[in-house]
């Protein structure tokens, strides 16, 4: 009954029906606590969730987690959504299941992708793709002192 009720959920995030889109929208929207929530609902139950809808579970989460990237880039709650949801796709790419495992491994592109969207990771990556540059030209320069000391 669970897996039923995570592969109609999937199909109600995955549509692109404009009343699908409220939905989800309003759903994540909600608070951790309010039960009615899909934040409460998927965060609440990942303990009671059976091995068998695992997948469905993850590849539901991956619909959402899609949903919420296309949205604007000040959709605060849908970046606490994934956030809250990571921990789980962690968690999942241990399972026996080798489709829950492989939809970990969506889920978790899925989230980086939506961070990157987002620009979270864009802002750090460009100091770190400064410090990258630095490192490259230490080793190139270390390279060189290291060939001109073979050479003699």
């Amino acid at each position: 009954m669970q897996k039923k009720a995570y592969r109609l959920l999937e199909e109600l995030c995955r549509s692109d029906r404009q009343n699908c889109a409220d939905f989800v929208r309003r759903k994540v929207a909600l608070p951790r606590e309010d039960a009615s929530g899909l934040r409460g609902v998927f965060l609440s139950s990942l303990s009671s969730a059976s091995p068998s809808s695992m997948a469905p579970r993850l590849k539901c989460l991956v619909s959402i987690v899609h949903r919420l990237a296309k949205e604007a880039d000040d959709n605060e709650e849908g970046k606490k959504f994934v956030k809250d949801v990571l921990p789980e796709a962690v968690l999942c790419l241990r399972a026996v299941n080798k489709k829950a495992r492989e939809t970990a491994v969506e889920l978790i592109r899925a989230a980086g992708e939506a961070m990157v969207e987002w620009g979270r990771i864009k802002q750090r990556g460009e100091d770190i793709g400064e410090e990258d540059e630095e490192k490259e030209q230490e080793e190139g320069e270390d390279k060189t002192r290291f060939a001109q000391s073979d050479s003699r």
